[in-house]
């Protein structure tokens, strides 16, 4: 295995308490993984990586996608994440990581963990260890989040499900407080039981602010944590300021009829493919 030459821990970072539960993470997050592998295999074909072999996942969390490949290595900074992964993991800083030079085919990170890298030095930093680990003309498909005007979006995702006997609801949405001058805006998670009068209504959820009323004293995970926003400029400002990769495609999701848009027509989900520069 090509594990970390050192590893180089972070000491600011707090792993948020959504991912510190991981247990709780999959039973929030239970989404078949079959879109997203389908459409990293239809990526590494149209960029002529003909069945990558040995490919890298940062960020890869309890590793749902890390199955699909013949030799596969992920590595997280969160211990109770990796503890439930499958496959070659190791624990490193996605920032601060050495890996064996030119080792892997192919590398994926999707699901917005990039937005984790909360300055524009950990950002490059990040990008910098990837391409170093990369083969010269191998891919990186990125996928976080693109806010389509600049601090202009306030979303929440609400998820349902069955644990302990229980049913649940899973709220995931940002407060709205994007600080134009760090880039960064508050996420706030929470997993707590849904009451029975609201399992009578067959799943509705209309009451799906972060700040709304509901059980605090029985919730599993209350956290807020910050991440860093990214307008489609700022990609693109990233990406040359960097300098190992270049653009070769953006997707809006994982539809396999999907054609590369430009990436200032990200609406809001963006996956970036980012081919490393040939010598």
């Amino acid at each position: 295995m090509p594990a970390p030459d050192r590893f180089l821990p972070s000491p600011a970072f707090r792993s948020p308490a959504f991912y510190e539960r991981a247990e709780w993470y999959d039973r929030a997050c239970p989404w078949d993984p079959s879109a997203e592998i389908e459409f990293l295999r239809r990526v590494t074909a149209d960029h002529g990586l003909v069945r990558p072999r040995r490919v890298l996942e940062p960020f890869c969390g309890t590793g749902r996608l890390l199955g699909a490949w013949p030799e596969p290595y992920g590595f997280d900074l969160c211990m109770p994440m990796l503890r439930r992964a499958r496959g070659a993991v190791f624990r490193a800083d996605a920032a601060r990581f050495v890996l064996k030079s030119e080792v892997f085919h192919f590398a994926f990170c999707l699901n917005d963990s990039f937005r984790h890298l909360l300055t524009e030095a950990r950002a490059r930093a990040h990008l910098r260890a990837v391409a170093r680990a990369l083969e010269p003309g191998a891919v990186y498909a990125l996928g976080f989040d693109v806010t389509p005007a600049e601090f202009a979006d306030i979303s929440c995702q609400v998820t349902m499900f069955q644990a302990n006997g229980q049913a649940w609801r899973c709220r995931v949405g940002s407060l709205g407080d994007a600080d134009p001058a760090t880039r960064t805006e508050t996420i706030h998670v929470r997993i707590d039981p849904v009451a029975a009068d609201e399992r009578a209504k067959n799943g509705d959820t209309a009451e799906t602010g972060p700040g709304a009323a509901s059980h605090a004293d029985h919730a599993v995970v209350d956290d807020l944590f910050p991440m860093r926003t990214y307008t489609s400029r700022d990609v693109e400002d990233l990406i040359d300021a960097e300098g190992s990769f270049e653009l070769a495609a953006v997707y809006h999701g994982y539809d396999p009829s999907e054609t590369s848009i430009e990436i200032s027509e990200v609406e809001r989900s963006a996956i970036l493919i980012l081919r490393k520069e040939q010598r």
